[in-house]
């Protein structure tokens, strides 16, 4: 599952193998966003929102979730907010 912006959710199968690449190109096209535009995060037990940066973190997440009994992750999208030089 993926939400993004308040009230949209999306519910889509994703292979225990894919990447972080193939989990941005699946919600990017199915909300109409241009890869790389937004933040990949999941909440962890803390409530704390944690980035999903590269392949090892999505694995990671999806590993830890399988361990709790989950049988589906969700994860949430936050545009990315370019950085300012402050010179």
């Amino acid at each position: 599952k993926a939400k993004y912006a308040e009230g949209n959710a999306i519910k889509f199968r994703l292979s225990s193998s894919s990447g972080l690449t193939e989990l941005q190109q699946e919600v990017a096209q199915r909300l109409s966003l241009e890869a790389g535009t937004y933040c990949v995060k999941y909440e962890d037990e803390d409530g704390v929102l944690i980035l999903i940066a590269c392949d090892g973190d999505l694995r990671d997440y999806m590993c830890d979730s399988r361990l709790e009994g989950k049988t589906c992750i969700v994860v949430l999208l936050e545009p990315k907010v370019p950085i300012t030089d402050h010179l």
